[in-house]
């Protein structure tokens, strides 16, 4: 019966603080692998783990242990410090490779689906996309949207439609800083209307609201609609920063201001720094 082979991380104290240092962007092809790879058919391990520690040691597979692997993983960060992202993604993608064919003579598992994954990263030159969720059609319209994911040096979501008449359109609707996690911020989608697609947030709550017929996005913040103060500062950074929403600075500064005008201190002080930059308002 095929699974999907899930792929872990343990990183202890000094790789850690080296790679926080450094971005942690290169480690996401862990997860975007696992994605790719997808349901597999592999006796005894159901979990690899890459403990990843701050010394340069020669990597090493374990035994299997209640179906979980763990591949010690040393990394000289002298090197890797002077190296590009692209050798950085190169790197990993070696120590990936090696693992799983270690763990392939081992075990008795085909390489096939391992190289068909590497050569696919490597082609598409360590850009990844995929599908978050199947399409979900409107009864109605006949219409189709589907939740998709891109990532290179962020990753994006969109949502692409589909309509008899028309040729596919993609709607971006959000980006977020490359992380372990990026993945599971977007968990499903469904038509609100007609021409407006609901896209849900991993915590059930918040949520995009997205026009198929102008490419309007509006977010909905549970915790700023009921009037929070720190929810509404929280939002404005998201619109600034670009942490998960579209950048925004008008909407940013727009609702810093209206959580300073009920006197939240943090926004007062946020507002006066950002009106004193002459690009704020731009």
């Amino acid at each position: 019966m095929s699974k999907e082979l899930v792929i872990a991380l343990e990183i202890d104290q000094v790789a850690s603080a080296k790679l926080n240092a450094l971005g942690i962007g290169e480690l996401c092809i862990f997860p975007m692998y696992q994605r790719l790879l997808g349901r597999v058919s592999l006796p005894i391990v159901e979990k690899v783990v890459f403990d990843i520690c701050g010394i340069n040691v020669h990597s090493q597979v374990g035994d299997v242990f209640d179906g979980v692997v763990v591949v010690s993983v040393g990394v000289d960060f002298d090197r890797y410090e002077k190296s590009s992202c692209y050798k950085r993604k190169s790197f990993w993608l070696e120590v990936i490779d090696k693992a799983m064919g270690e763990i392939s003579v081992k075990y008795g598992w085909g390489l096939a689906q391992f190289k068909a994954v590497q050569r696919r990263i490597k082609q598409n030159e360590f850009e990844f996309k995929g599908v978050i969720k199947p399409s979900v059609v409107n009864k109605l319209t006949k219409a189709s949207a589907r939740l998709e994911w891109s990532f290179f040096d962020k990753v994006i979501f969109s949502v692409r439609i589909s309509r008899l008449e028309d040729a596919k359109a993609l709607i971006v609707f959000a980006c977020a800083p490359p992380s372990l996690n990026s993945l599971k911020l977007v968990s499903s989608a469904e038509w609100l209307t007609d021409s407006v697609v609901r896209v849900w947030h991993s915590n059930k709550k918040d949520c995009w609201d997205i026009d198929v017929n102008d490419g309007k996005v509006e977010f909905s913040f549970a915790r700023a609609l009921n009037g929070d103060l720190h929810a509404m500062y929280d939002l404005a950074n998201m619109y600034l920063d670009g942490g998960l929403l579209l950048p925004n600075k008008a909407k940013g500064i727009a609702l810093l201001r209206d959580a300073a005008a009920k006197g939240y201190k943090r926004a007062q002080k946020k507002l006066a720094r950002l009106v004193s930059e002459p690009q704020a308002n731009q």
